[in-house]
């Protein structure tokens, strides 16, 4: 699975082809393919992209750590870090392997991101009066100390923006430039030295005079650069300074001297003043802090099934590390079954688990609370069957968007497509939308249509299913591009995009895992797409359900009893949790997030 957490994309996990030509003799559980010996196999690797650079990065995790799973849920938590629960695994018995279904929690977390201002009077008295024709340097100095980082060394910058207040009647005749603390080269993917000038508001950016910077922000993050020239008279908002701040501090030490460069160019008789400047800062630990923890509490972390003399399937519970078994009781479970291919969702801080399979198909739903560590089966509950496999889906302002899949046929065989559908929360339906080719377009397109796995037309984006999907921003860029290590800017302003790595094309053979990785807006997804016109709509359908006084979700998927309740009147009488109710609060409180399809 694939989740994004403080900027980052991570990768836990999966199925992945390994070669070992050296044990084709040992064990006939590998296949000899000529010289070759592969096995697609669960992984418990965890990697990491960066959206900003296209790069990716094994992380090595040391110590306690889960094993190599595939088809699991992975949560970002509210403090962020990430919870996994359940998938498949390969268990090896004396003489056979089996698949093993798995229940157990495990948190990652990936470190802590906070933020922080740096007034730029630390040093030197403001305001500062800004003699003509002449360049002044003021500096300030950053000594940021924290309990939150007892022990986890020196902080890094992962965002920076710059505050300016200036009073000048003309300031096509000022230039603004920021200085860091100098240091050696911090980043092998952007090799460049803090030292460096970094320029933030240039000479004759105004082709006429205008008057004075009020609490001016330049951030890489703003909608508009400082060089557009439809900016109003005085500077007063948020503004891309003309060159990157992140591309000179991002991952840089955070404390020591800072400097403002403000330099005059006209001797006019026009005297300006620095009232103030600040630097708003998100900062963590400069070296990466992965660390697993093992959550206690599932009744039973690991089953397989195997065929009694009889011919019927038992079910059974691995109990230790030497594989001894028990019967997995059917009844009296304090918490859900081993199992994988489930649905996760996120709503404060509950994790909904919902069906899955582990030898048969599940419909049971689950409610996992994070901060209590206690589990809650959700009575009378059920989780549709999907007729479609591994659908990669995303809640998103729009409603809930799912992607690809596995899914029968006419002749009783599988294919995977680039099938997609939006579930319209405001009318409690699936709406038709496709791809063409490596555009995405909505249904009322003549060559709408469900794209199969043999169309060469659409060979450079495969059809796929059990994708993992994040959501992330970007600035700029062609329709479904695929990434490679080429420098995107990060704008988290702006509209979302739709990333996509992996799957299974849905072609059984060793060369079916996919591992390129797809970026696309939202626009493009779906046509029409636009956050500040949904959430109108978005707020008139919720409006009742997060009303406080509306006591139904309380008392249904957000009960801790396991008694259906009972409401007074006729129209909510004998409720149950239903899975669109969940899927309909995460999109009412704006948890946008991604899973596997259920329907």
């Amino acid at each position: 699975m694939t989740m994004e957490v403080n900027g980052k994309i991570y990768v836990f996990g999966g199925l992945a082809t390994i070669l070992a030509s050296d044990l084709c003799e040992k064990d006939n559980f590998w296949t000899s393919l000529g010289e070759e010996c592969k096995k697609m196999l669960p992984t418990n690797e965890l990697w990491q992209f960066d959206p900003v650079i296209s790069s990716w990065k094994k992380i090595e995790v040391y110590g306690d750590h889960p094993e190599g799973r595939e088809q699991h849920s992975a949560s970002v938590m509210s403090d962020n870090r990430m919870l996994i629960y359940g998938g498949k695994t390969t268990h090896f018995g004396p003489n056979k392997a089996y698949d093993a279904f798995l229940g157990d929690l495990w948190l990652l977390d990936v470190g802590r991101i906070t933020s922080h201002i740096i007034p730029g009077s630390n040093m030197q008295a403001l305001p500062l009066s800004l003699p003509e024709g002449e360049t002044v340097y003021h500096t300030t100095i950053a000594e940021i100390e924290s309990s939150d980082y007892v022990g986890l060394g020196e902080m890094c910058i992962v965002n920076v923006q710059v505050e300016v207040s200036l009073e000048h009647s003309c300031t096509k005749s000022i230039s603004l430039a920021l200085f860091g603390p100098v240091t050696v080269t911090h980043n092998a993917h952007l090799p460049r030295s803090r030292g460096q000038r970094v320029e933030l508001f240039p000479l004759g950016t105004d082709s006429a005079c205008k008057s004075h910077l009020d609490d001016t922000i330049f951030s890489d993050r703003a909608d508009h650069s400082i060089l557009d020239q439809f900016i109003t008279n005085p500077y007063r908002d948020e503004y891309r300074p003309s060159s990157s701040l992140s591309l000179a501090f991002e991952g840089a030490p955070v404390n020591g001297e800072w400097t403002l460069e403000v330099y005059d160019s006209e001797v006019d008789g026009r005297r300006g003043t620095l009232k103030d400047w600040k630097l708003h800062v998100d900062i963590q630990p400069c070296k990466d802090e992965f660390t697993w923890t093992k959550i206690h509490g599932p009744d039973c972390e690991k089953s397989i099934v195997t065929a009694n003399p009889n011919g019927r399937a038992d079910h059974k519970c691995i109990i230790d590390a030497n594989g001894t078994s028990a019967p997995l009781s059917h009844t009296e479970i304090s918490s859900p079954r081993p199992r994988y291919a489930h649905t996760a969702i996120n709503v404060d801080d509950n994790v909904f688990i919902m069906g899955g399979f582990a030898g048969r198909n599940l419909q049971d739903i689950w409610r996992y609370n994070y901060i209590e560590n206690t589990w809650h089966l959700l009575k009378e509950s059920q989780f549709p069957a999907s007729t479609v496999a591994g659908k990669a889906a995303m809640i998103v302002p729009l409603g809930m968007i799912a992607f690809g899949g596995l899914h029968g046929t006419t002749t009783g065989s599988k294919i995977a497509d680039l099938a997609i559908e939006k579930y319209n929360f405001s009318r409690a339906k699936w709406e038709s939308l496709c791809t063409g080719g490596d555009e995405l377009l909505d249904d009322t397109k003549e060559d709408c249509h469900k794209i199969e796995r043999t169309s060469s037309k659409y060979s450079n984006f495969a059809p796929r299913y059990l994708a993992s999907a994040s959501l992330a921003g970007f600035s700029g860029g062609k329709l479904a591009t695929k990434l490679k290590p080429s420098p995107v800017v990060l704008d988290e302003k702006r509209k979302p995009t739709f990333l996509l790595f992996g799957g299974d094309n849905g072609i059984f053979e060793y060369d079916a895992l996919l591992d390129d990785m797809w970026a696309s807006p939202l626009s493009t997804v779906v046509v029409g797409y636009e956050e500040t016109l949904m959430r109108p709509r978005q707020d008139d359908f919720c409006g009742l359900l997060l009303d406080p006084t509306f006591t139904y979700w309380n008392q249904t998927c957000g009960s801790s009893g396991n008694q259906t309740t009972q409401f007074i009147g006729d129209e909510h009488k004998n409720s149950v949790c239903e899975w669109k109710n969940i899927f309909e609060m995460a999109w009412c409180r704006q948890e946008y997030q991604t899973f596997i399809s259920p329907v």
